[in-house]
Order: structure tokens, then C-alpha cells, then sequence
């Protein structure tokens, strides 16, 4: 039976969620001679790690919220990089895999990770949107021959399959056109919310108490999130850019840029009335309002955009993303991804793809 331990580094809504889809997939890895199981759980605060992994019972309870990590043996404090790199190597084994489901900035630990050998899955959009210098490090590293591997289909549309369907097009000799995107489920879910009624700030408190959001909700209002998604299925065609390089329909009211969740929260309804506005003139029109990117040869463009209400993208629903790839073989008829793009259950189907592709089941 061949082993992979897999790291979980990420303690809220989807690391419990990556946690449950392991624990579902154990018995069809066990069918095909491979023993998946976690061995480590991490967070900003402290790491659970064991070598033989849990009792199915314990990550069971962890998975459903019911308990909190530190129920777990094993349980050290982990206040920096290294101490959790050292926990992680107390208990690691060949075909390590390390899943960063955090929203660190992290681009340098999938570095380290790499070149320590472990394999990388990923749905931290952070680490590939940093300098394009540790980008092309991160995929130098990954493309060893026999080496570790660095997967990250769910950082666009969560489980969607935009990444490896993209990256197959390219390696049979595809040339990717464009690429125009509904890439944000948190947005989808809002703009789709206020076509139905509700007013822009009700629609993003009920998106964060969903799981909708970033922790920070102001990184899904803001374009960032957005922005980070276009700036990946850039870099994946081989463009030399930066975040800093794309301009971003921001709309976050500019009286609530800084500040606590909390506060920004409580003031949206006082001071997003232009965007209800917005929504209100569109429907006169016969047209909705849709969070867009477009990665094509004018470049990458990130807002808010007006659609007619009976187009394939006005008819997104709740946290529907859409992926229209234009290319040499996709022409006249461009190719449509379409499906849930947020939520945890979602995106830990995207990581648990990453996974069996990694090893091969």
C-alpha cells in the first residue's frame, strides 16, 4: 500500500471541508493501493501533526465544525514558517502534500515546499499572483522531471475545471484568443441577489455569513480577488505581468476602505446607495450588472459591467461562474465552463482533483 500524508494548512470553513473530502475519497485511494490520509492540520496560531494520521471519528467532528482543532493530539504552537515547516518534517514521508488553503501570503513557503519535495495544492491565489520573478520560480521548481508538483485549479471558479482544461488546450499546440469571465461566485452571488431585490449591502452581509467572502470581504468587492484570477489564467498563456499592471473597478465605498470588518459592515448600508443605483438603471434597460474580466488582446479588464438580462452571463445565478475561452480550435463557437465557483464544499473538490492527479488516481 503506498502512503501520502497530506498537510492541511488552512483551519476554517474549507480546510474542514478539504479534511471531509479526504476522508470520503479514503476508500477509493485504498481501492487503488494508495493510503491518503492527513497528518498534519495548520493554522496562523499552532499545528496538529501526527504521523499515522487520526482516528477517523476525531477528523470527523474537526471537519464538522464541532470541535476545535486543538481536540487533536498532537498540538504545538506555530508562530512562524519554520517552526511549521519543522513540525511538518517531524512527521513527513515521501509524496508529502501540502494543501495551502489560507489566505497568507505564501508564495516563498510553496518555494520552500517545493524544493523540500513536498508537493503543493493550492486554492491561496496569493502565491501566484506575487512578483512574476517568484511565479516562474514556484513553476520552474514544479516542473522538474520526477519531482514535486505545484496544483492550483481551484484558485479560479473553485472546482471548476479551468486551469487543466486551459493547460490541455495549450499542450496539444491550442492558441487561447481570449478568455471572458463571470470568475467570482462572491459577486455572482451579490449582483444576482440585488437583480432579485435585495439591496447591495444586504446581498454582501448574506454572501459573508454564507461563506461566500475572502475573510476580508473588501478582497471580493474590491476587484482584488478578481483581478488575482485574471492575472492566473494570464500567467498560464505565457503573459509577463503584475498585479499592479491591471486596472480594477473597485467598489468599496471610498469611506470604508480601512477599518475593521465590523465597522465596514455596519456602514455598507449607508454608503453603497450609488451601486443600487447602478442596478436600478441597468433594469430599466432590460440589462443586469455582472462582475467581469477579460483576458485578451487589449489586455486584462476587471469591473462591473451592464449585460442583457437573457444572455448566457445575465443568467448566472447565486455563485455561478462563467468561463468563455475563445482559441484556433474553439472559434466560431467558444468554449463554456460554467458552474458554482465559491462555497467550501466546491472548492475542496477542486483541491481533491489537484490531489489525485498529483498521484495519479
Amino acid at each position: 500500500m503506498k502512503v501520502i500524508p497530506v498537510a492541511v494548512i488552512g483551519k476554517g470553513g474549507v480546510g474542514r471541508a478539504v479534511v471531509a473530502a479526504l476522508l470520503r475519497s479514503q476508500s477509493r485511494a485504498q481501492a487503488r493501493g494508495v493510503n491518503l490520509f492527513v497528518n498534519a492540520i495548520a493554522g496562523h496560531d499552532g499545528i496538529a501533526v501526527s504521523r499515522e494520521g487520526w482516528p477517523e471519528a476525531s477528523l470527523v467532528k474537526f471537519a464538522a465544525g464541532a470541535g476545535d482543532w486543538r481536540d487533536l493530539t498532537g498540538v504545538r504552537v506555530c508562530t512562524s514558517h519554520a517552526e511549521l515547516v519543522a513540525a511538518i518534517g517531524a512527521v513527513t514521508r515521501p509524496g508529502q502534500i501540502v494543501v495551502d488553503v489560507s489566505a497568507a501570503e505564501s508564495a516563498a513557503w510553496h518555494l520552500d515546499w517545493l524544493r523540500r519535495g513536498w508537493h503543493v495544492v493550492t486554492a491561496n491565489k496569493k502565491p501566484l499572483t506575487a512578483s512574476r520573478e517568484s511565479y516562474e520560480a514556484i513553476m520552474a521548481a514544479s516542473r522538474q522531471v520526477d519531482g514535486p508538483r505545484h496544483r492550483h485549479e481551484a484558485t479560479c471558479g473553485a472546482g471548476l475545471p479551468i486551469i487543466s482544461t486551459i493547460a490541455d488546450l495549450l499542450a496539444a499546440g491550442d492558441e487561447i484568443q481570449e478568455i471572458s469571465a463571470a470568475a467570482s461566485g462572491t459577486l455572482g452571488f451579490v449582483f444576482s441577489a440585488c437583480q432579485a431585490g435585495r439591496t447591495f449591502a444586504a446581498a454582501v452581509a448574506e454572501a459573508k455569513l454564507r461563506g461566500y467572502t475572502e475573510p476580508e470581504p473588501r478582497d471580493d468587492l474590491s476587484g482584488k480577488d478578481v483581478a488575482r484570477k485574471a492575472l492566473i489564467l494570464a500567467r498560464l498563456l505565457g503573459w509577463s505581468m503584475e498585479l499592479s499592471d491591471i486596472p480594477v473597478d473597485d467598489l468599496v465605498p471610498k469611506s470604508l476602505q480601512s477599518g475593521s470588518v465590523e465597522n465596514f459592515l455596519a456602514g455598507l448600508p449607508t454608503a453603497s446607495g450609488y451601486i443600487d443605483e447602478r442596478v436600478s438603471a441597468a433594469a430599466k434597460n432590460g440589462q443586469v450588472l455582472r462582475y467581469l474580466a477579460t483576458v485578451g488582446p487589449a489586455g486584462i479588464t476587471v469591473g462591473l459591467r451592464e449585460v442583457p438580462r437573457e444572455s448566457p452571463l445575465g443568467g448566472l445565478a447565486g455563485t455561478e461562474n462563467m468561463f468563455v475561452v475563445r482559441s484556433r480550435y474553439y472559434d466560431s463557437a467558444p468554449l463554456v465552463i460554467r458552474g458554482p465557483g465559491a462555497g467550501a464544499t466546491v472548492t475542496a473538490v477542486g483541491i481533491l482533483s489537484d490531489i489525485f492527479r498529483i498521484i495519479n488516481l
